[in-house]
């Protein structure tokens, strides 16, 4: 792969230019669609104005559009020439179906939550962030209930390493403490923001009076004392080691190492090591009492503190554990279920109702709240955020039927809805990749750490945003665990120009980088657009190694040298690329193109235009 360039450069980038300042074809105008309540809400609020059905996106920018919200991947072509040619009233929602019952539905989203809890290698070849990644794709399998979820990782236990293993959640707020108060405030905190969307760390440190007033009106009501009991349910939770010896490998101790709760009436800690400083875990009791220099935060000076929820007042029934309490506490919150519905109404319309999404003010829900301490409303479109958090508790914490709820709105498919929120949003870095290898017709094989076994060609599938590898085949000490030409690779060589530049485009492509707690971002500039257009990959998909071109590009110029015309090509490359046949102008430019070499080649080269063209690249 190393040295391939492409031919005619300057013209291809004339072109790409060019295709850039053409307008896109106009739209056509959809069917009725069913009844529903967001509907309902925003021909509400048009008052009069034409209904939403006027301006329903046409079919092809339908199918694009929902396959990328709920997959996270193009349609195929032969998908989109399909679904154009059914006459069913029902496709549209037959289609939303079909993606929730993918393979890459289920991809997409555990990655959805691989980003919300920070899930990243915390321990050598990563077994603990591979357990609660394989958790989540188990659980998004089986569709099981949002609430259950959430149950299953605020009371995870056992072995850290182990399938189904949810302790990369615990662990990863907390590994560079040396504290051990510090840890447990660290995870209340980091509990609150992902299961509530809730920031509390600053009340772990202060009262929220006489800081917060212009940041948050509901934490300057709340003091550090509430935040000490809401930490003291976790305080009964702790790593143990139940077969010390001397001589041991650390490495090999990470798997006999356990998450437990102490009151547990089951626990039993026998000859076995809490792996906490004893002065400080008081077994199992939050000791509000620390010094300065005790940690990062300012000394504590509460004294023995039991748990209570802070939002409701809540503790602990009889025979639970603490952790067991506060997992039903708050799945019984209805803040819990606002919380994932608004960020699942990011994923769709690129914005929350409040955004960012763990920056709630639970002072100013609504018009009542927010009136009594004299400030706005922060939710935008309260009413329809309380009507969908409604329909996704009666539904039993249902994921999929609120995302279904979602798909099959008139709003979600009208060209309004785009403009609303979602205009200029860039399509994540994986989504561009798929795009490409789908216009190409070249998937690549990728491979994550601890996870040789499997070879994916959907990069939603990676476990975290330091995959694919290209260390991904050596051990925590250097040793070789794999041969990549056993793996199905041609070569090492090939195995890591793969891993290492699909990696590097990812990232340039602003995936993100949990570890250091980047976040993913949608920014599009010219140095991410030059950087896709010149990577290498991306010649290795359009060219092969130099002597051809990619299947696809193939196809089409093996058509035109049996008589296809140019026009037909050029508008399938269009239908290809960006889902919409080309205006006058696109086709008559892109036809001048062809007849000037109407090659193999050629027809790379436009690919690799339309590559560059935004509508390629954004929603």
């Amino acid at each position: 792969m190393r040295g391939i360039v492409m031919n005619r450069c300057s013209r291809r980038a004339a072109l790409a230019l060019l295709l850039s300042l053409i307008a896109c074809a106009p739209l056509a105008v959809a069917q009725e669609a069913p009844a529903n309540p967001i509907d309902a809400y925003f021909n509400v609020q048009a008052r009069g104005k034409a209904r939403l059905r006027a301006s329903l996106i046409d079919d092809r920018r339908f199918l694009r559009k929902l396959a990328l919200d709920i997959a996270g991947v193009h349609p195929t072509y032969e998908q989109a020439q399909a679904f154009v040619a059914d006459a069913s009233d029902r496709k549209r929602a037959a289609a939303v179906d079909s993606l929730l019952n993918s393979q890459e539905y289920v991809y997409r989203w555990a990655n959805f939550f691989d980003e919300m809890f920070w899930n990243q290698i915390i321990l050598p070849n990563a077994p603990v962030r591979n357990a609660l990644h394989g958790s989540l794709v188990e659980m998004l399998s089986a569709n099981t209930p949002w609430d259950q979820m959430a149950t299953r990782i605020l009371t995870d236990a056992g072995l850290l390493v182990r399938e189904g293993s949810a302790s990369a959640y615990w662990l990863v707020e907390t590994i560079d403490d040396d504290y051990w108060l510090d840890q447990v405030d660290d995870q209340a905190a980091f509990i609150t923001e992902t299961m509530l969307g809730v920031q509390t760390r600053c009340i772990s440190c202060h009262d929220g009076k006489g800081h917060l007033e212009n940041i948050n009106v509901d934490l300057t009501q709340r003091t550090r004392r509430e935040f000490w009991e809401l930490a003291a349910f976790l305080s009964s939770k702790t790593l143990f080691f139940p077969n010390p010896r001397p001589n041991l490998d650390p490495v090999e101790a990470i798997y006999e190492i356990e998450l437990v709760d102490v009151d547990d009436p089951k626990f039993s800690p026998g000859r076995g090591a809490v792996l906490v400083p004893p002065a400080d875990f008081q077994f199992g009791r939050y000791m509000a009492e620390s010094e300065a220099g005790q940690g990062m935060r300012p000394p504590r000076n509460g004294g023995l503190i039991e748990p209570r929820y802070p939002f409701t007042g809540e503790t602990p029934k009889p025979g639970e554990t603490r952790r067991q309490a506060l997992a039903r506490i708050i799945v019984a919150d209805r803040q819990f279920a606002r919380n994932m519905v608004n960020r699942v109404w990011k994923q769709f319309f690129g914005k929350g109702f409040v955004d960012p999404v763990n920056e709630w003010d639970l002072a100013r829900l609504n018009f009542r709240t927010a009136g009594v301490h004299g400030a706005d409303v922060q939710p935008e479109n309260p009413l329809l955020m309380e009507t969908l958090t409604d329909s996704f508790i009666e539904s039993g914490f249902d994921f999929k039927s609120l995302i279904r709820l979602i798909c099959n709105s008139e709003w979600y498919q009208t060209e309004g809805a785009l403009l609303a929120s979602s205009q200029t949003r860039r399509l994540e870095a994986e989504a561009i990749l798929d795009g490409v290898a789908k216009l190409t017709g070249v998937q690549l094989p990728y491979v994550a750490t601890g996870m040789l076994d499997q070879r994916h060609t959907n990069l939603w599938a990676m476990p975290g945003t330091i995959e694919p590898s290209p260390g991904a085949i050596y051990g925590y000490d250097g040793e070789l665990l794999a041969d990549p030409r056993e793996m199905g690779y041609p070569s090492t060589e090939v195995f890591f120009a793969i891993q290492a530049l699909t990696l590097d485009i990812l990232r340039t492509m602003g995936r993100g980088d949990r570890v250091n707690r980047q976040k993913r971002g949608d920014e599009f500039d010219m140095q991410t657009s030059l950087a896709l257009m010149n990577n290498p990959l991306l010649q290795y998909q359009l060219l092969g190694d130099g002597n051809g071109v990619g299947p696809v590009a193939t196809q089409l110029g093996q058509a035109m040298s049996l008589g296809r015309s140019a026009a037909d090509t050029v508008t399938e490359l269009y239908l290809r690329a960006l889902f919409r046949e080309p205006s006058a102008d696109e086709l008559a430019l892109g036809v001048a193109y062809l007849a000037e070499s109407s090659d193999e080649r050629a027809v790379a080269d436009l690919m690799w235009s339309l590559v560059s063209h935004a509508d390629f690249l954004h929603k």
